[in-house]
């Protein structure tokens, strides 16, 4: 598995310095990608795109340089964040997190068992089955941002920031 370089970037206390992508476009995303962001997000949420433009970004942002594909998700859901991490997005924001339970859904859907609940198949993440690492790195490999947007969230951030797994 491609290792994580916002991950190691985090945490060795490194500033980084990346942006959004809401354009649905791979081509502007591997434009994006040639420019030396350490990430690129693209916006599942609040973007007009689907799981195929989704696809052709990530595609693109690998091809194009060292930036890190991460996606923010529409949704809390392990689904969805099981879909976008096949398609090799190697990191997810989760919107509207409000409790430590949700934070902990949240990191649950993007480990394996015993450590989650994230189902194994051999997709493009997992090189349609050719890299015979990824299931043993991606629980550690994988970026989990949570994103706080309200006053429950913000009076329990203390407890939300101590689950493990949260980047």
């Amino acid at each position: 598995m491609t290792p994580n370089r916002l991950k190691h970037l985090l945490r060795e206390g490194q500033p980084t310095c990346g942006t959004f992508l809401s354009l649905c476009s791979p081509l502007a995303a591997e434009i994006m990608g040639m420019l030396g962001f350490d990430w690129l997000l693209v916006d599942m949420e609040h973007g007009a795109g689907d799981y195929q433009t989704l696809l052709g970004q990530l595609q693109a942002i690998r091809a194009a340089g060292d930036s890190v594909p991460l996606v923010r998700v529409q949704w809390n859901d392990p689904v969805v964040v099981k879909r976008v991490l096949d398609a090799g997005a190697m990191g997810v924001m989760i919107p509207g997190v409000r409790s430590v339970a949700e934070a902990h859904q949240g990191v649950l859907a993007t480990r394996y068992p015993p450590a989650g609940v994230r189902g194994m198949a051999n997709v493009r993440a997992t090189r349609f089955g050719l890299d015979p690492d990824y299931y043993a790195e991606a629980n550690e490999n994988i970026a989990v941002f949570m994103q706080i947007e309200n006053g429950d969230a913000v009076r329990h951030i203390e407890d939300i920031l101590k689950v493990p797994g949260i980047d």
